[in-house]
């Protein structure tokens, strides 16, 4: 980004793709405070019912710490917020390498599409609260299914003096499967 570039003392003309009043362009001022970052995650914002972010250390705290990633409306609002990230990046590339256009609104369009991609191969199990679905309904998300699968925790426990302990671990998907295995004394 040009700002990263003139901090290092490099002369630089720089201008800004998101903004039809161009400023300096830095990551910040493209994702988040520019016309285009700042109309598409008011946008989400508004659709989701979530708080406003202006940077990324507030897209984490406000987004991403508030969402629980067990519910259909978590996994999609996560995915709102990747793929927003990067449609907007691929946008600004198009605008540079390219010559188009950037537009909040083709944005927006990729990254809807794009969940309704990401979640086409999921068989429904739960769309979390009415308010949440109300949400996703106004984005024209409807019924997005999702497979949601709660793992187990387990603490590995030292073997008694004197006996070694065999732990072993596979797993598979389709056709294709791996393994290991580790032997510990009580050192570990």
């Amino acid at each position: 980004m040009d700002k990263n570039i003139q901090q290092r003392g490099i002369s630089l003309a720089s201008k800004c793709s998101c903004c039809s009043n161009p400023n300096i362009e830095s990551l910040e001022h493209l994702l988040f405070q520019g016309e285009v970052g700042t109309n598409i995650w008011g946008y989400f914002n508004k659709a989701l019912n979530l708080s406003a972010c202006w940077d990324m250390p507030s897209l984490l705290a406000k987004w991403l710490r508030k969402i629980n990633l067990s519910k259909h409306f978590g996994i999609v609002t996560t995915s709102i917020e990747a793929l927003t990230l990067w449609n907007i990046w691929l946008s600004r590339n198009s605008t540079i390498f390219a010559r188009s256009s950037m537009s909040w609104i083709c944005v927006k369009n990729q990254v809807i599409k794009g969940i309704h991609d990401l979640f086409a191969s999921f068989k429904p199990k739960s769309h979390g609260s009415y308010l949440n679905q109300l949400s996703l309904n106004s984005l024209n998300i409807n019924h997005i299914p999702i497979n949601v699968r709660n793992g187990t925790w387990t603490k590995w426990q030292v073997p008694a003096l004197g006996t070694l302990k065999f732990n072993m671990d596979g797993s598979s998907i389709n056709n294709l499967c791996a393994g290991g295995g580790v032997v510990r004394d009580h050192f570990g």
